[in-house]
């Protein structure tokens, strides 16, 4: 199978008490449903002037994603990838392993992880539950949702 030739995308950025350390630079990761990202495609990362959507563009950047993964998002934790090339036609097995938002320490250093590179204060994986339900209302987190972890 040939591999997809890299797109770009347009990425608003609306979290208010992070834009300006992502157009610093300090913040270069972001958590975005689905899984329409891959390593080399291009991002033109913004901020709306106004009313999302129903303004015109403000600040933007250029830039390359380097790392995307897969992680599940559910109302009982987070699923983390342990990908294995598999001999089965199917191709790519993806396994998860499922961290509880309140995890033990042991588990929680993977979800601090990813909250600080997000930015969020406190870097915990409660705070990044309750940044990412609130974001995405819409979601079905009893089942749980394909998220990317996109890093540039």
């Amino acid at each position: 199978m040939e591999a997809r030739k890299p797109r770009h995308h347009s990425m608003p950025m609306t979290c208010k008490d992070k834009l300006e350390r992502v157009f610093s630079g300090e913040i270069r990761q972001t958590i975005r449903r689905g899984e329409r990202y891959q390593v080399g495609d291009t991002l033109t990362i913004f901020e709306w002037t106004g009313t999302p959507y129903r303004s015109k563009w403000g600040r933007r950047i250029e830039e390359t994603v380097v790392e995307v993964f897969p992680v599940i998002v559910g109302n009982c934790g987070l699923g983390l990838p342990h990908s294995e090339e598999s001999e089965e036609p199917m191709g790519w097995l993806r396994i998860f392993t499922m961290v509880p938002w309140d995890a033990d320490p042991w588990y929680a250093r993977a979800l601090e992880e990813l909250a600080m590179h997000d930015g969020l204060t406190p870097p915990t994986g409660v705070h990044l539950k309750e940044v990412l339900f609130a974001m995405y209302p819409e979601c079905d987190f009893e089942k749980g949702e394909i998220f990317q972890v996109v890093r540039w």
